[in-house]
């Protein structure tokens, strides 16, 4: 549904930043950071973020956020 819509959400411009909560494993994430935006996704199912970066053959570092028991950050670095 995104792709139908993406000159109207770009208009343009270059490097829109997106936010998606609730991501799951959205495979928009991975086209729009193709494009060159940048991409948060937040989820609370680890599984789902795992599944996703096996399924889009992603390399991620993991880091441990010490504030929040439990919770941990993924980033993914596409060139």
């Amino acid at each position: 549904m995104l792709e139908s819509y993406i000159d109207k959400v770009l208009c343009g411009r270059k490097g829109v930043r997106f936010f998606f909560p609730l991501c799951g494993k959205a495979v928009d994430m991975k086209w729009l950071a193709d494009m060159g935006h940048p991409v948060v996704g937040v989820d609370i199912a680890e599984m789902g973020s795992m599944q996703f970066f096996e399924d889009q053959t992603l390399i991620y570092s993991e880091e441990v956020v010490p504030a929040i028991p439990g919770a941990k950050v993924y980033k993914v670095k596409i060139i």
